[in-house]
């Protein structure tokens, strides 16, 4: 567990680095049941997968907003992404300071070589959802309008999470991050993800995570922080390409997190990370961050192929 956390001290990690996370909750699963652990882990992946390319949508988008956009970016507001299942297509939105916003600005992601949907129905767990957001390829629109429905859902939620965070003490903040806030609806339910990233450049964090559930009126239900600790591995400029872990406690559960699979594909392959490693009391899992490929092995069967 890191104490008196400061990005500023961080050292330099060798290529073998070891990540400890201890999330605050207890997911109740230790079922020794492959099939089961391995189709638990194939949605979580899938969702971690659609959280990331949400995310990486509102990195792209805020470069090409800021590159792009002629007017008055003093009354901005702020932005999100979001996946429009009508169009197949990640689309991310910037909207004003008005007291009822607009939307100012919108970019969307053209969809290349693979669809989401023909993707969700592919049961093959190395091959879930791959990334599908390309900054190269979008359409730009500087077009003042209203919120659609949906817009205005992940707005309020978005919003109503960022008047929560300085009232409720089970936020925490460190020093050189940020806490991203992701409104997201996946599956029907609605809910918002908090990440931290860090400020300061060459660095990796892991921890710090939160998800907020609301209803359908857009009130939050519930709140948790995923990992009561954070991570920060400093990569520096050496890109030594590395194998990487963390372990959970059976208080924690036998699975990789969403934010997990999100933050190890939104930071993973800049690291030079190869493979990511989950060693729980029952499972290790390993995540191939360079190819995307999932496996699984009952923490028996681990320990008799390393001769342990």
């Amino acid at each position: 567990m890191i104490t008196n956390f400061n990005l500023n001290k961080i050292k330099k990690t060798t290529l073998i680095i070891i990540l400890t996370l201890i999330p605050f909750f207890n997911n109740n699963m230790y079922s020794l049941d492959k099939k089961t652990a391995i189709e638990t882990n194939d949605k979580i992946i899938e969702e971690g997968k659609m959280l990331f390319n949400t995310e990486i949508s509102s990195w792209y988008g805020s470069e090409i907003f800021q590159e792009n956009y002629k007017g008055d970016k003093s009354k901005v507001g702020g932005y999100f992404s979001y996946y429009s299942k009508d169009k197949n297509q990640f689309i991310n939105v910037f909207y004003n300071n008005d007291n009822s916003p607009k939307i100012i600005h919108t970019i969307r992601f053209q969809n290349e070589s693979q669809e989401i949907e023909a993707s969700k129905k592919n049961t093959n767990k190395e091959n879930i959802n791959k990334e599908t957001v390309n900054k190269d390829n979008v359409k730009k629109e500087s077009i003042v309008r209203d919120m659609t429905d949906f817009e205005n859902d992940l707005f309020i939620m978005r919003k109503k999470t960022l008047d929560l965070m300085p009232k409720d003490t089970i936020f925490k903040n460190y020093d050189n991050t940020n806490i991203n806030v992701i409104p997201f609806v996946y599956n029907g339910e609605k809910k918002v993800y908090l990440i931290t990233v860090p400020k300061i450049p060459n660095i990796v964090t892991l921890g710090n995570d939160y998800e907020i559930i609301f209803d359908k009126n857009n009130n939050i239900s519930s709140k948790k922080r995923l990992h009561t600790d954070i991570l920060a591995v400093d990569y520096g400029n050496d890109k030594n390409r590395g194998i990487t872990y963390h372990t959970h406690l059976k208080s924690t559960g036998d699975y990789f997190t969403v934010t997990d699979i999100a933050s190890l594909l939104l930071f993973g392959k800049t690291a030079g990370w190869l493979q990511h490693y989950l060693i729980s009391e029952n499972w290790v899992a390993m995540w191939d961050i360079s190819n995307e490929k999932f496996t699984i092995k009952t923490k028996k069967e681990f320990d008799q192929e390393n001769g342990k």
